[in-house]
């Protein structure tokens, strides 16, 4: 379920879809675009995300209170017992969703980080409000979970395993590919280690038809 739901991310189907269609990148290479959109989810989706962990268990939290307010009526009562307050709190739902958060944050980090390397300070950032943020949640919104004793952290491992290694093979891909890294390379150990006439090299000629029916020589 947490794989499906990754692959229906639709920012990571975005970032993906730049390598299927090289030929409407912009004039800077696709690199670029897909630092851009790098920077849009991992700073502006963090933001939404943290706003949204931080109002969304205060309105659940509050709108279970007035329900129970309801069902007691205007009946005066004693102060409530520990237990009273307690069962007022939001029933806690799992770890699936933190989880699945943190999976989705480092897939972005390891597969496309030689496309926006800032992506790991990014999310340093997101994660030191993300643990304040959550430490409200279980402490104050939610009910406490009864413990379970595990040995690690089970599936979600493998899926972490799998996300680094091939995060090796996406960004070898990212600088063969999108960027003129093995270009200048190639160029510096070849002809000219200053890359003096880099561009010239870059540049192909026009065919000879074209230039013996307009007797010009493009580049």
């Amino acid at each position: 379920m947490g794989v499906l739901y990754i692959l229906d991310e639709y920012q990571l189907l975005s970032v993906v879809f730049i390598f299927y269609v090289p030929l409407q990148c912009g004039p800077g290479g696709c690199l670029i675009e897909l630092a851009q959109q790098l920077f849009i989810i991992m700073v502006g989706k963090q933001i939404v995300s943290n706003i949204q962990e931080f109002l969304l268990p205060k309105l659940k939290s509050w709108r279970q209170r007035r329900q129970l307010a309801k069902v007691r009526g205007t009946q005066i009562s004693e102060e409530p017992q520990r237990w009273e307050e307690d069962y007022e709190l939001i029933e806690c739902e799992g770890l699936f969703e933190e989880y699945l958060e943190m999976v989705i944050q480092f897939g972005f980090i390891t597969i496309f980080v030689a496309a926006f390397p800032l992506a790991p300070l990014f999310a340093l950032l997101n994660n030191w409000v993300e643990i304040r943020l959550d430490a409200q949640k279980f402490v104050r919104e939610y009910r406490r979970p009864v413990a379970e004793r595990a040995q690690h952290i089970g599936v979600w491992f493998h899926i972490l395993e799998a996300l680094a290694q091939l995060s090796v093979i996406v960004n070898a891909f990212l600088i063969a590919f999108t960027s003129d890294f093995l270009p200048r390379l190639l160029y510096q150990y070849e002809y000219d280690s200053n890359l003096d006439g880099f561009l010239n090299f870059t540049l192909s000629y026009s065919p000879h038809s074209y230039v013996s029916t307009n007797h010009t020589l493009c580049r």
